[in-house]
Order: structure tokens, then C-alpha cells, then sequence
């Protein structure tokens, strides 16, 4: 976009009168529109807001009204001149990166991908573009996730970001199922091979998301937030938008501290060793951001609506351990000094966890021992966190 400069004359005559005469602005790749000036040289507001509203993804970055992202009362000249434009506030958001294979259903194309070769695939996918394919594993999640923006326009509070392996041409069958869903995706990065995860922090990223196992891993052991998604033939309830997130605690929201104490010396080390640091909160686990990033959105909706102990939550939170008493004292201990709440604890001293998820539900539950999650994933969506001792 060309930028103007220099002051500009005011207008004598008509009835723009005592304004600055008008300047040319790009409004689309077709052509120009124009905006008169104050006669303090800026752009009125009610032109910014009808230049949001007709699309402009150049003067002030890829601006939608859904997005809600505040826009001064007056963009000054100076700045017009400077070339300042609002970058889109991602940082604010709980952002999820997720791979095209944890959020459809591309375990046939992933096979013809390891039997006969990249080519191969890519000639699928092109003879298959049209296809809708099926919802993987997390969809159910993310779909729950993005219905938040709903719930909470204001905010907006959720953004998921595509980060993919595929290149281009291939990601545009996964990009042109987004609308068959109706979801609400529209960012994407497509490497073409290399390692996705390490474009987490420039989304700001609480989450990754993926069904690729040793990808997880190296992303974990440089201290990325992610999981493995494994497959889960149960159908996602198209009718129940309410969000259910269950977290397995040591290992997953807190470290393995407890955990390596409990492989030393069995469960009454452990229960010695918990009851004695009771007063002393565990460290961050690898999904405590994501943690708190949810904690942050259910402040919203506890100013917004006050349901406190209320089922019909937006979002409800469970926390689902092999702890038990007198363990669960550190745990709730840890919870307070973090200033998070759990909507549902459930400490199970070694009860299967399958027998408790298939009756709660959730559409997401984050375990790190696959000894947990796999009879669970018969019904439940689950994302194995290969994180700590239980995982070495």
C-alpha cells in the first residue's frame, strides 16, 4: 500500500469546508475509498469502524468485528504516516495449536503417506479435495473451545491455530472442511515437513496438540506444553456444547515430584513424604498454563452469569488422580496458592479412571501414564502427556 505523506491543504469550499481534503485509502486489492480528515488531520472513527466492517486487512492488520479488538476513538495522522497499524492481540488469547490429524480424521491418508510415499499422498489429497473428511479425536474438544467466542463475544476468548506438517497445496483440503463444521478457524501454518511445536510461542500457545508420538515427546523434552492425542472411536453429541476438561494432577498440572517419591519407596513413602510437605505447593506441571488460561475464562463467566456450583457451567473442570487421602491435602493446598478451582475432584486411590470418565463425559482428558488412558479412550477422547518419571 503506497503511503502518503505531507500536510495537506484545507478544503475552501463546499461542504467539507474547513476539513482537510481527502485522502485515498486502499480498501481492497480492486480499488481505493476516501476518508476526509479533521481539522485536526486524523480519520474520524466512525470511518475506522466502516473500514473494519467492509474487510481492509491493510491499514490496520486483519481486523474482523467478531475479533473485538479495541481500536482507539481516533487514529492520529502521525501514526497513519509512521505506518502503525493494531497487530491482532493473540497473546491475551487461550490459544490451542493443533495438527490437521488431531482435529480430522486423516488416518487413511497418514497410511498411504507411510506405505507408498509423500507423492502418493499428495496425488490423494489433490483426487480428494473435495471430500469433507471426519472429525478426529479432538475435535469434540475444539469444537467446545470455539464455542466459547459465542457464549463471550466481548472477549472472544479462544483462538486455534493450525500448525501442520502438511505443505500448502495439501492443507487446503483440511482449510476448506473448516465451514462444513462451522468452525471458526482461520490461521494456519503450513511447513512442509519440518517440526510444528516450535512455532508455539509465536502464537502464544498453551497447548500442541498432535497424534504424532515422537514429535510430542521431543516437544515435551524441550519443555513445550504438549500432548499425544489417541484415536477414539466414540461420536461427539452435536446437541451438548457445554465444555467438560479432565486433568490427571501429578504429572500433568504439577510435576512429577510426588510421583518419583512414590516409585522410590510405594505408597506409604509417598503418603509420608505428602503429608509432611502438605504446606508446600508442587511445581507447574506442563499443562498449568493451559490451566490457567481456563481459570481465566471462567472468571468471565462467574462476573457474567454468577453460577457457582451451578451443572449447567459453560465450563467445568475435573480432576481426576490416583491420590487419595491424606495426599489430597498438598493437592488442595497447591490449588489455593495457584488461585485455581476445580469444579469436580475425584480422588480415587487407585480406582480405574475409565469407570468415572464414562460416566462424567468429558471431551478431553490429559493423563500421563498410558495405562490410565488407553482403557479410557474406548469412550473418551484422551491426550497422553509423556512427562516425567513415568515416562522415562
Amino acid at each position: 500500500m503506497k503511503r502518503l505523506t505531507g500536510d495537506r491543504p484545507l478544503s475552501r469550499d463546499g461542504p467539507k469546508a474547513g476539513c482537510r481534503k481527502s485522502r485515498p485509502v486502499r480498501q481492497s486489492r480492486l480499488g481505493f475509498r476516501t476518508f476526509h480528515l479533521n481539522n485536526s488531520g486524523q480519520i474520524p472513527m466512525s470511518c475506522v469502524k466502516s473500514f473494519r466492517r467492509r474487510g481492509s486487512r491493510y491499514a490496520f492488520g486483519h481486523l474482523r468485528p467478531r475479533n473485538r479488538v479495541h481500536t482507539p476513538d481516533i487514529i492520529s495522522n502521525d501514526a497513519w504516516h509512521s505506518g502503525v497499524y493494531m497487530a491482532y492481540p493473540i497473546e491475551k488469547k487461550l490459544v490451542v495449536g493443533i495438527t490437521s490429524t488431531a482435529l480430522f480424521d486423516f488416518s487413511k491418508e497418514h497410511q498411504i503417506f507411510l506405505e507408498d510415499g509423500l507423492e502418493a499422498f499428495r496425488a490423494y489429497q489433490a483426487e480428494h479435495h473435495a471430500d469433507v473428511p471426519a472429525p478426529g479425536a479432538a475435535y469434540p474438544f475444539v469444537k467446545r473451545l470455539l464455542h466459547l467466542n459465542k457464549l463471550f463475544p466481548e472477549e472472544a476468548p479462544v483462538e486455534i491455530v493450525i500448525l501442520s506438517r502438511n505443505d500448502p497445496e495439501v492443507g487446503r483440503r483440511m482449510l476448506a472442511a473448516m465451514p462444513h463444521y462451522d468452525l471458526d478457524i482461520s490461521r494456519a501454518f503450513l511447513l512442509s515437513g519440518k517440526d510444528p511445536y516450535p512455532y508455539m510461542k509465536a502464537v502464544n500457545a498453551c497447548l500442541y496438540l498432535s497424534t504424532n508420538k515422537d514429535e510430542v515427546k521431543s516437544a515435551i523434552s524441550q519443555g513445550y506444553p504438549a500432548g499425544q492425542v489417541l484415536p477414539c472411536a466414540k461420536l461427539d453429541e452435536d446437541d451438548d456444547n457445554q465444555l467438560r476438561i479432565a486433568f490427571d494432577f501429578d504429572g500433568v498440572l504439577v510435576d512429577d515430584e510426588a510421583e518419583a517419591m512414590y516409585a522410590d519407596g510405594g505408597l506409604p513413602l509417598f503418603h509420608h513424604y505428602e503429608v509432611e510437605n502438605k504446606d508446600k505447593p508442587l511445581k507447574n506441571g506442563p499443562l498449568m498454563p493451559l490451566m490457567r488460561k481456563i481459570s481465566d475464562i471462567q472468571a468471565i463467566e462467574r462476573r457474567r452469569s454468577n453460577k457457582i456450583n451451578n451443572p449447567d457451567k459453560a465450563i467445568r473442570i475435573s480432576i481426576v488422580t490416583a491420590r487419595n487421602a491424606p495426599a489430597h491435602e498438598r493437592l488442595l493446598n497447591t490449588m489455593r496458592n495457584l488461585g485455581i478451582e476445580a469444579d469436580e475432584l475425584f480422588l480415587t486411590g487407585g480406582i480405574e479412571k475409565k469407570n468415572i470418565l464414562d460416566i462424567m463425559k468429558p471431551q478431553i482428558f490429559f493423563d500421563d501414564q498410558l495405562g490410565h488412558i488407553k482403557p479410557a479412550s474406548e469412550n473418551t477422547p484422551c491426550v497422553h502427556i509423556p512427562f516425567g518419571i513415568r515416562n522415562q
